[in-house]
């Protein structure tokens, strides 16, 4: 084996488990901001805006105003879209000199970069089942959308004359 491996892989090993213990302990606060960030994105893209956002332990529990009352309201495990801050710990640890000023600003930059990312991932999954997860609400929403989509072409089409 090339000299200097075992030496970065026992640094990425000691990041990943930091990294795992940061993202377990900021357990019940990180879907919190999260949820708040996306939330808003989420309603400027809604005509009339609906969606509110749940953080419930770690997950986020989607929810809006023209939903039945009685029905169940679905659920973003959030794990699945931040575990990446645990392989960028990891990543970071391997760098060497390891917190040189370059190093550690280039992790904070990179941590802003997946933070914003978790937001609009998060933004992302919400449109997704939306679309796709809801049966038959999706299924009329998606008509909806496709009706008043076309009414401003037809009279426009058939208002200009031959």
């Amino acid at each position: 084996m090339p000299r200097g491996v075992w030496p970065a892989a026992f640094r990425a090993l000691a990041g990943f488990l930091i990294g795992l213990a940061v993202w377990w302990g900021a357990g019940d606060l990180y879907p919190r901001i999260i949820a708040s960030l996306a939330q808003p994105v989420l309603r400027a893209t809604e005509q009339p805006p609906v969606t509110r956002l749940r953080p419930s332990e770690r997950e986020v529990i989607v929810d809006r105003a023209d939903f039945p009352a009685r029905s169940a309201r679905p659920g973003i495990p959030l794990h699945d879209l931040t575990f990446n801050v645990i392989l960028l710990f990891a990543l970071f640890a391997t760098n060497r000199p390891l917190f040189s000023n370059r190093n550690v600003a280039m992790f904070g930059v990179a941590l802003l970069a997946l933070f914003a990312t978790h937001v609009l991932a998060l933004v992302v999954e919400v449109k997704s089942i939306y679309a796709m997860k809801l049966g038959a609400w999706s299924a009329s929403q998606k008509a909806r959308r496709k009706e008043t989509r076309t009414k401003p072409w037809f009279a426009l089409r058939w208002s200009s004359g031959p």
